[in-house]
């Protein structure tokens, strides 16, 4: 009667046990005297046959002939309680197929005796995309490290991956002391701060690469989510590096993001021949508008900036007055003593000149010995007090053009001051007349006569 009852009991266990390893999504199967007792659909798929099939059949059959006696090892360890971690190993299939199976196996005792209970997993596609992974981050490795730019990789940790020999040679870092770190910044400044990488990794705002990258950045049109920069790096180097920086993100199949790679392009060369192309452009600019004996500005610019200051001092109703000036007598002493002598008197005058007028005034030599002064925000009156100061000043420069000859040079000017329906030409007109009327009067004269 207990005999029965203890049947019973084993069999309904053996049943429900059937039940849940058949529901598992696990392969699960008992193998004792080294067949398969029981096996459950999904161990049985793997291989491609029926549980029916395999039931009663050598459990070692479907394992890949080389990999025998390597899961018999690894199988007697777990089993000692050795390893625990699961193992590796590939299996034919039923048409001829190679698969790879993850196992772990227990000792358990089944109708009375010592078996074995494994559970499998097929991981082939794992694997695969594992594969696949390898031959990514080795042809990433590949390019990475034969690529002539200087080119360095983080993982979605912003650990360095790769650093390339290019950016050794750019940074002046080595591989070793930052591979596997995520020290990426000291190669660039000198205190921890993100780079270009990092912001791509945590898929950065616009206005936050902003703040690091100020307006020398834009989105590429090429690469969705990856940035172009242009920025200098006092830190970098001796004395600082202007770098060109690209940062893409790489993603996995569905697109999350895994890291990103940088790449950077020394262009320090070019930003200093920019420089001093602008430079060159500058002194350009200057010498088109300058006179190269007196140093002041030339007619040529004088007409372009009278005709601004006309406009500004008509749209703002603010008064504008024009000197223009005139040496004595220029003609004879500069054929009495010869044209270098002459260049110091005009020279000297305009040394004067420059001395007496305010920062917001400008000098022009006009032509010859004709020199004329624009003055904004200045009557005529104020324009008179200019003239004086500089006839004045101007009558005590000595000149000795010959050994034991010593000559003073005076000037005569002319005023005027913009009226309401003045133009360019009228205002320089006015200022010439006056100045031929001082003539009129004697050397060394200031005429103003203006009205409204």
């Amino acid at each position: 009667m207990w005999n029965r009852i203890d049947i019973t009991e084993r069999k309904q266990g053996e049943e429900l046990y059937r039940t849940l390893a058949n529901t598992s999504r696990a392969g699960v199967y008992i193998v004792q005297d080294g067949t398969f007792k029981f096996i459950n659909y999904n161990a049985a798929w793997y291989a491609n046959y029926t549980p029916e099939e395999m039931v009663g059949k050598d459990a070692m059959r479907i394992i890949y002939p080389e990999d025998k006696d390597m899961a018999r090892r690894n199988a007697a360890r777990m089993l000692k309680g050795e390893i625990h971690s699961p193992y590796e190993f590939r299996i034919m299939t039923k048409d001829g197929r190679i698969r790879w199976i993850m196992e772990t196996v227990t000792s358990i005792e089944y109708q009375g005796k010592r078996a074995i209970l494994g559970n499998s997993m097929d991981i082939t596609e794992l694997r695969e995309t594992r594969r696949q992974l390898e031959e990514s981050n080795k042809l990433l490795s590949q390019i990475v490290e034969g690529s002539s730019v200087p080119t360095f990789v983080i993982d979605h940790k912003h650990v360095v991956t790769h650093w390339n020999k290019a950016c050794e040679n750019l940074t002046g870092i080595r591989e070793r002391a930052v591979v596997g770190t995520r020290k990426q910044w000291s190669a660039f400044y000198s205190s921890k701060r993100s780079v270009m990488a990092d912001l791509v990794v945590d898929q950065i705002r616009d206005e936050d690469i902003a703040k690091n990258y100020s307006s020398k950045y834009k989105r590429s049109v090429i690469v969705e989510g990856a940035y172009e920069a242009e920025n200098y790096f006092p830190d970098l180097g001796k004395q600082g590096k202007w770098l060109f920086i690209t940062s893409a993100p790489l993603k996995d199949i569905d697109g999350n993001i895994t890291g990103a790679i940088e790449t950077l392009q020394d262009i320090t060369e070019q930003k200093q021949a920019e420089e001093l192309i602008r430079e060159s452009e500058k002194i350009y600019q200057e010498l088109s508008i300058m006179d190269n004996l007196t140093k002041l500005y030339n007619r040529r610019h004088f007409y372009d900036q009278l005709a601004i200051e006309i406009d500004r001092s008509k749209r703002y109703k603010h008064p504008l007055s024009l000197l223009m000036l005139d040496v004595d007598d220029f003609k004879r002493y500069n054929d009495s003593f010869g044209h270098l002598e002459g260049d110091g008197v005009l020279v000297r005058l305009a040394r004067v000149i420059q001395k007496n007028i305010r920062g917001s005034d400008s000098a022009y030599r006009y032509g010859g010995e004709e020199f004329v002064i624009i003055l904004p925000e200045a009557k005529g009156e104020k324009g008179a007090i200019v003239a004086e100061r500089i006839r004045e000043e101007y009558k005590k420069e000595t000149f000795f053009p010959e050994k034991g000859k010593k000559i003073n040079v005076t000037v005569r000017i002319g005023i005027s001051e913009l009226l309401t329906d003045d133009d360019l030409t009228e205002l320089i007109g006015r200022a010439d007349k006056r100045m031929y009327e001082a003539k009129k009067q004697g050397k060394d004269r200031v005429a103003f006569l203006d009205s409204r």
